[in-house]
Parts: structure tokens; sequence; C-alpha cells
């Protein structure tokens, strides 16, 4: 199988929007750090590397892969080869098609998609991933033409994300849209453009945006998808495939699907860096940013909040989050001018943080 990486894009960023977000969410969002591919991080044993590095690791060693490409703005190309770049487009469905055409000779019907922010990404979980979806895929009837994901709530544990009620099969769970799909020749890629710009169903204007480019435009089974998503706040997965059947007419002209859904069992998967919560939660450091940590457990994790309230008189930055290599673990990071600022903020503080830290695990300095 070929794969295509998707690896950003320089095109503009609406400021007010992030600011909105990062408010109601409590995140501090990267998109302002440049090209997030090409951020500089550095992990708990020290090793630094850029953030695409092992996402395109995992493909380049992955044994079901044969070919890739990776899409996105010119600065990638010094880094992952300029025969390996594939210039992006003005939405991310005419990027997927640049890839696509990139790939010459592409006999095989299926092409994987990945995101370079995948940073646990390893080549074991995508050979595991081909493994265990393309033989399901390649057997259906009528043919899918392009594959989604979604994944599970408890697949992803103590990683935090905004989750939405999904119903597969008529079973109720909760999920979020996955991190990898599917494409072949025959994908719509405008269809594509929809759905992953209103992919954040549990934003409100999310969902008023697939309604509006659903309703009205696509008869019977879609636009009724569309309806019960804005009246009972879930979405009903085996409706809109209908409704995309229906709608395209593609099951009769064509015999298949343009769309079916599959489950990412792999939460290395859906970890992605969004934000520099996300790099606290996945013991990664962005260089350049000086930052001391410390491993709780549940027993700690009152004294952390403590401590994370005083560090907060001195420290530029405080995070408290969970640990996602561990259940029920939590990391603290304080983000300091230099060593000497810490020091001496303990020196004046020694008592109150000598008792807080009691039990904590002392990892050490990261960034400089």
């Amino acid at each position: 199988m070929k794969c295509i990486i998707l690896a950003g894009s320089d095109a503009p960023i609406d400021q007010e929007k992030i600011r909105q977000r990062e408010a109601a969410e409590g995140e501090r969002y990267l998109w302002g750090t440049g090209n997030k591919a090409l951020l500089e991080l550095e992990d708990l044993q020290h090793n630094r590397f850029r953030a695409i590095e092992r996402p395109l690791n995992s493909v380049k060693n992955a044994s079901s892969i044969t070919d890739w490409v990776v899409v996105g703005p010119k600065e990638i190309g010094d880094f992952v080869g300029k025969n390996r770049l594939v210039e992006q487009g003005k939405t991310i469905g005419d990027s997927m098609r640049s890839g696509l055409d990139a790939l010459i000779d592409n006999k095989e019907r299926f092409t994987l998609v990945l995101f370079s922010d995948l940073v646990m990404a390893t080549s074991k979980i995508v050979d595991e991933l081909v493994g265990d979806v393309y033989p399901d895929i390649s057997k259906r009837i009528p043919k899918p033409s392009q594959i989604v994901s979604y994944v599970r709530k408890a697949t992803v544990g103590n990683f935090p994300r905004r989750y939405f009620p999904f119903w597969i099969s008529n079973k109720h769970i909760w999920a979020k849209e996955g991190n990898f799909l599917f494409l072949t020749k025959d994908t719509n890629l405008d269809v594509v453009d929809i759905i992953y710009s209103n992919r954040k169903l549990k934003e409100g204007e999310s969902q008023r945006g697939l309604v509006s480019n659903i309703v009205g435009k696509c008869p019977g089974y879609l636009a009724a998808g569309a309806l019960e998503l804005l009246f009972t706040g879930g979405i009903w997965m085996d409706t809109f495939n209908d409704g995309f059947a229906q709608f395209f007419d593609e099951k009769k002209h064509h015999g298949y699907y343009p769309n079916i859904i599959v489950e990412n069992k792999w939460r290395e998967l859906q970890m992605d860096l969004d934000s520099e919560q996300d790099a606290a939660r996945l013991g990664l450091t962005i260089v350049g940013n000086l930052e001391y940590k410390m491993g709780l457990g549940n027993d700690t994790l009152r004294a952390g909040r403590e401590l994370k309230k005083l560090y907060s008189r001195a420290a530029q930055k405080v995070m408290l989050e969970p640990d996602a290599s561990k259940p029920r673990a939590y990391v603290l990071v304080s983000r300091w001018d230099s060593r000497d600022a810490l020091a001496d903020f303990e020196s004046r503080h020694r008592k109150d943080i000598c008792r807080l830290k009691c039990g904590m695990d002392d990892l050490g300095w990261y960034g400089r």
C-alpha cells in the first residue's frame, strides 16, 4: 500500500477563532508557532526530533508501505527531501488529490492518509493498521470509495479530547473522528472537504456547517442524517452512509459506497500534538522552552495542585496534565526563565515545597 502524509499548511490562520477556542478549552494551541510538522521536540530520554520524524519514520520503516509522499508547504522539502514533497493545495481535498496524483503507477485500490503530528506512531502500528483494516475493506461489496475512521473514548483513555455520541449499527458509543483515512481514485474529494472542515462535531459551528452543506442540497437519508445530528445531538453513521450512496447514486451505477467508517483501535494514532498541554501529556518539550518536570500519582495529585498554584507565582507557565503513558498518573510541568529562577524561588519557599514534593518523581530539566 502507498501512503500520503499531510504536513500542515501555510494558509492564513483565524486568530480570533483560535483565541475563542483557547478560552473555551483552556488549551494553548500550537498554530502560532510556524509549521507544526517542523517543531523540534525533546522526549523524556532527552532525544530530540522534529514532529514529523516519528510518523515519517513509521511509514518509511513499515513493511506494508511500498511508497509515500508528504504534502505540505515548501519548507518541508528541506527536511523530507524535495523529491518526496508535494506542494499543498488550497483545501485539504486539493492536497489529497495532489498526493494521489504524485503516487505514479498507483495500481492499488487504497491509499493510506496519515497526519504529521502523530508523534507516537510506529512502523509496527502502521503495519497493524494496514493488516487489520485492509482485508476488511478490500472484500466489501459494494466497494467503498473512501474509508474514514472513528475512535472510542475508551480506547484513547486519559488523553483529553472532546467526544461526541455516535450510533453505529444501533450501538451507542462516545467517540470522535479518527486520525487516518483511506482514499481511492473514486473518492469524491469535495465531500472530503465538507466533512473535514466540519469534523469537530462537539462544536456547534461544525454541526451547523455540516447541516447547511447537506440539508436542502441532498435528498433523503443524507438530509435526514444531518437533521438527526441537529436535533438529537449525535451522528447515526448508517443513515449518513446510506444517504451518501443515495445522493451520488453510486451504489446503482458504480457498484461502490462513497464512504464507510472503520474503528481506530490504536490510541497512538489518536494522540496527536495540537497544544502545549498535549506536549506535556506525551512527555515532550518544545525545544527552546526551559521546563522542569515532575511525575505524580493519584496519591500526590492534591499536593500537585497545591504545588502548581505555588509555582504559578513565579514561573512563566505551569501545567498539571494526565500522563498519557500511564494510567492514573500525571505530570507537573513548570516553565522558567532559568534554572536559577527556580532555585531562588524554592529557596524562599523551601518548607512548603519540600512538603508538597514528597512522594513525587523528579524527572528533571528539558528543552535547553
